[in-house]
């Protein structure tokens, strides 16, 4: 009699059960994160760094110098004794001027027609009834705007009106430069009467300066003393070029060189009015001209009708200063140092400017800062802590802190991914 065969009893397949529950995770994974995803706002996040930043901009500069203009009254062939664009001591010889038969006294051009400086000089004056009218259309304004209630317009006003007064009172009051006995053209006449033939008259330096024999015409109109009384919107209009002396002859009443004070100089750039209190706050600046630096000191800083003005004293001498009124340059007038924040992180909350941090559940907190200085891209504020004169000591952001870009979409409790 055959035997039955016991039937085996089948072993579940752990494998497929694990693979099969693995793919189901998986699968609730990428449901659950499209929902989450769905569901909270997208991340634009990063962590606060240590920095530091340079508010640098370029501009084109006014060159305002100390500069003493020879003239000769004789009239002669000239030859040059001295070369240009290095220091001469007071009374070295410079030129010579002599008559080898053929001086006759040519006829001078017109120097009063087209855009010589005698011509567009008048342009450049200071208009002080565009000034008082500016001053009582900026209060009209003010009121008008209290009366309708648009207090946001208000501020601006106000800034514009600070220094529209601020610079009526430099014009009434004493001269900033004349009050520190700065004056910056002077010109020197020398010889008489005509040369006998054969005759030479050697015209020495009036004093120790930079030799340049480049002259723009423009000497006694850009000079330091009369820095408050050029309209500056009229710049871009003129075409400063500088003129090298007569190389062969010159006549009565023509200039034969310049002496230049290679010591100290002003450079005149026009601001934005809203970069003007960033110029009021420091008092030394780096000045870039090509390749070179130097120091600068921050001298003055005043409004002239549409624009702001700030006035740059340097000590040093750069390339193009001798023979040009104007050169481009960058200044950077501060170099702040603290956490760097994009400047789109930065809101307002309760009157108060700070950024939301992101907590580690992953939900928005306001942090109050506070801003040392900023650009176009970013902003640098304290570390940890700050004073407010209204609440005191402040904390603050932390380095490493994550914080959100774009703050301003957000509210506090956000929660992002």
């Amino acid at each position: 009699m055959a035997k039955k065969k016991s039937a085996r009893k089948k072993r579940p397949h752990y494998g497929r059960i694990i693979v099969s529950l693995a793919l189901i995770g998986v699968i609730i994974f990428f449901l659950a994160k499209l929902g989450l995803d769905l569901f909270y706002k997208e991340q634009n996040s990063y962590l606060v760094p240590y920095g530091d930043l340079d508010l640098k901009d370029q501009y084109q500069a006014i060159v305002f110098r100390n500069e003493m203009v020879v003239k000769t009254n004789t009239s002669g062939d000239i030859s040059f004794l001295a070369e240009e664009e290095r220091i001469v001591a007071k009374g070295e010889p410079v030129v010579e001027l002599y008559n080898n038969g053929n001086v006759t006294n040519a006829s001078k051009p017109n120097v009063e027609s087209g855009d010589t400086p005698q011509a567009t000089q008048s342009n450049l004056e200071y208009n002080y009834n565009v000034l008082e009218f500016d001053i009582m259309n900026l209060k009209d304004q003010i009121i008008f705007n209290i009366k309708n209630q648009t207090y946001q317009e208000i501020p601006a006003l106000k800034r514009d009106l600070l220094l529209k007064l601020e610079m009526r009172e430099k014009l009434e009051g004493e001269n900033k430069f004349l009050a520190n006995r700065t004056t910056s053209y002077t010109q020197k006449t020398v010889g008489t009467g005509t040369l006998k033939e054969g005759q030479s008259l050697v015209v020495t330096a009036p004093a120790s300066g930079m030799l340049t024999y480049q002259l723009d015409g423009y000497e006694d109109v850009f000079t330091i003393d009369n820095i408050y009384n050029i309209n500056y919107d009229e710049i871009d209009t003129l075409n400063i070029a500088s003129k090298r002396v007569s190389s062969d002859h010159v006549n009565s009443g023509d200039p034969v060189f310049k002496i230049v004070d290679h010591a100290t100089g002003y450079l005149v750039v026009l601001i934005d009015k809203e970069e003007v209190e960033t110029y009021k706050n420091v008092s030394k600046v780096k000045v870039k001209i090509n390749t070179e630096e130097i120091e600068g000191q921050v001298y003055d800083v005043f409004v002239s009708t549409d624009n702001a003005i700030a006035v740059i004293r340097v000590s040093e001498a750069f390339d193009q200063y001798f023979d040009q009124r104007v050169v481009g340059c960058e200044i950077t007038r501060q170099n702040y140092q603290g956490l760097k924040l994009h400047t789109d992180s930065l809101l307002s909350y309760n009157n108060q400017n700070g950024v939301y941090v992101v907590e580690m559940d992953r939900t928005l907190r306001f942090v109050p800062v506070k801003v040392i200085g900023y650009d176009e891209d970013y902003a640098v504020v304290y570390n940890e802590q700050f004073y407010d004169a209204t609440l005191g000591l402040v904390r603050s952001i932390k380095a490493n802190q994550e914080v959100v870009r774009e703050g301003a979409k957000y509210k506090e409790g956000d929660r992002i991914n």
